[in-house]
């Protein structure tokens, strides 16, 4: 009962009672110290004790408070404080973020979240809060690798260190970009002095004040290309000329032609999420600009794709810069390479010229591959996709031949 309905019962209580019980022990008193009244009678003796604020009656042997009333040094939670309160916690006191409470005691404080020392990353968390760390190294062939650099304010470019030193400095790096906090600029990244134990990562620019850019990064080591062609044949030698009766030696014969040289090939692998991340949206999957470049001319000759789940799609084009400076959308043309988009799944899909085979010797690939033709300086980029809700990661390799 609230205390305002014990007061109109007290009152109720006065005004009803006969006169009868004022004998002695009996009735309603007041009093600092209810112990102080003499002779009370059990269930019919009552008083209002005033240091503590609480109304007792007398059980025949002990004064104890009324059911029905609250204890006023509990360590109850409240929203803001509360003055007749001695021992609550208010919530309005601490800081605006998770809460998480103490065992044995039960008091609750902001949660302080979570990091890992130096390229190490997390690879979960505790019902405590507690990060799980891993090394961000060691990548062998044909594996990878993620991580995650924040730039934020006017700072252009971020360092990732290794916890464990790579064996070389050959792998390929691939990632893409997103909003963290504010309203930053869209940006493009890309990946500069590769060593065994790190890289920089710059930004096209600035987040601006208050605004912050995560570049999601992923170190790949695909192994040996199978797809470069042996080296051609040597051509035979001539024959040697027939040696003169005591004159000169003749003249050695022609040696042969040397046989072609089998073809060069690139690939460019764009990797977007990871098995474990979150679905991707529409914008993961386009605009990705210069992803992949192409120092020297060449024919596309195969676009692949294939995803963890789903059937997202995704269009791929080619950028050609005409006139310095080759900045995002001045002095640049953007191509596609595929005349619609390329979905993936179930399993691998591809696009040629033709509708025949892809390299997997097994999957037939659509005829939708356009605009082959690569000039020394182009970029290969993803235009635009349709992520489908259910797919968390997708795999674009785009393969061309050099001379």
């Amino acid at each position: 009962m609230s205390r305002r309905g014990w007061i109109g019962w007290l009152v109720a209580v006065c005004v009803l009672v006969p006169a009868w019980v004022a004998a002695q022990g009996v009735g309603i008193y007041s009093r600092a110290d209810c112990t102080t009244i003499t002779d009370p009678v059990a269930g019919q003796t009552w008083c209002l004790e005033s240091s503590t604020l609480s109304l007792k009656v007398w059980n025949g042997s002990a004064w104890v408070a009324a059911s029905g009333g609250g204890t006023l040094d509990a360590t109850y939670l409240t929203q803001i404080p509360n003055a007749s309160l001695t021992a609550e916690q208010a919530l309005s006191l601490l800081g605006t973020g998770l809460l998480r409470s103490t065992t044995g005691t039960g008091v609750v404080a902001i949660y302080g979240g979570a990091s890992c020392p130096g390229s190490q990353v997390i690879a979960g968390l505790s019902a405590a809060g507690a990060p799980t760390c891993v090394d961000a190294g060691g990548v062998t062939p044909g594996s990878a690798l993620a991580g995650v650099v924040v730039i934020s304010g006017t700072a252009t470019t971020g360092t990732v260190t290794f916890g464990v030193a790579q064996s070389d400095a050959t792998y390929v790096l691939t990632g893409w970009t997103r909003s963290l906090t504010g309203t930053p600029p869209h940006v493009t990244s890309d990946y500069l002095n590769k060593t065994t134990t790190g890289f920089d990562v710059q930004i096209s620019a600035a987040p601006g004040a208050g605004n912050s850019i995560e570049v999601n990064w992923q170190l790949n080591r695909p192994g040996t290309n199978p797809l470069v062609g042996p080296a051609g044949p040597t051509g035979a030698t001539g024959p040697s000329g027939p040696t003169g009766a005591t004159g000169p030696t003749g003249a050695t014969g022609a040696t042969g032609a040397t046989g072609a040289a089998g073809s060069n090939y690139r690939i460019c692998t764009i990797i977007i999420g990871a098995d474990g991340g979150r679905e991707l949206l529409n914008g993961d999957l386009g605009p990705q600009r210069k992803q992949c470049h192409a120092p020297l001319a060449g024919t596309v000759l195969e676009v692949t794709v294939a995803s963890d789940a789903g059937t997202p799609n995704v269009i791929v084009a080619k950028r050609h810069c005409t006139v310095a400076p080759c900045t995002t959308g001045a002095n640049e043309t953007v191509t596609n390479l595929v005349s619609s988009a390329l979905a993936a799944g179930p399993g691998t899909a591809c696009s040629k010229v033709g509708a025949t085979a892809g390299f997997d010797t097994f999957t037939t690939c659509s005829a939708t591959l356009q605009n082959t033709a690569l000039l020394p300086g182009d970029f290969v980029e993803l235009v635009s996709g349709t992520a489908g809700g259910v797919a968390k990661r997708m795999t674009i390799g785009i393969t061309w031949s050099e001379p």
